[in-house]
């Protein structure tokens, strides 16, 4: 990649992360907070801090939906458009084994990317929420915690030289 591209993609990433945080803010910026101060989840999420305004929160979960849908869908885009085109690629190797070794590297990366975008749905693409369950804080683990961890594993597991260390740190021949 050329590091005009690098460099332009990451200042686009930071520069719209930085304006969805901002929008964020200034709405949260807003609300009256004059209840319990208890968040019932591990961070402090967009969803909990509504559930401890005092104020009506509709402008806000309306910013949040529609920023969830700008923003997840051109990122979802981002993110499926490339593997439709390994798809069609994979499609045209004539051998069997080649085939069936392109689709398992590929369902590998899929199950991570949509761990995380079915967790990142259902937590920012649902009506307002009037309580937080335990589900909800299994879902904010899942995307915060899980899908960072399991990347790595994904990657790094591909390489035969590295599962055959963790055999034998493992014991197994």
């Amino acid at each position: 990649m050329h590091p005009q591209t690098c460099a332009l993609m990451v200042s686009a990433a930071w520069t719209v992360g930085f304006l969805t945080s901002l929008i964020h803010t200034l709405c949260i910026k807003m609300l009256d907070f004059c209840g319990p101060n208890i968040i019932k989840g591990f961070f402090c999420d967009l969803p909990q801090l509504f559930l401890l305004s005092c104020t009506d929160t509709f402008i806000n979960v309306l910013v949040m939906f529609l920023v969830g849908i700008i923003m997840g869908s051109g990122a979802f885009s981002m993110t499926l458009v490339p593997y439709i085109r390994i798809f069609h690629t994979i499609i045209r190797i004539q051998s069997r084994n080649g085939k069936l070794k392109a689709f398992s590297t590929c369902t590998s990366h899929l199950t991570v990317v949509f761990i995380f975008y079915g967790t990142l749905i259902s937590t920012y693409l649902r009506p307002s929420p009037t309580s937080i369950s335990s589900e909800d804080r299994l879902v904010s683990v899942m995307y915060t915690v899980v899908t960072p961890l399991t990347n790595p594993l994904i990657y790094s597991l591909r390489s035969k030289d590295l599962k055959a260390a963790l055999w034998r740190s493992l014991g197994v021949k």
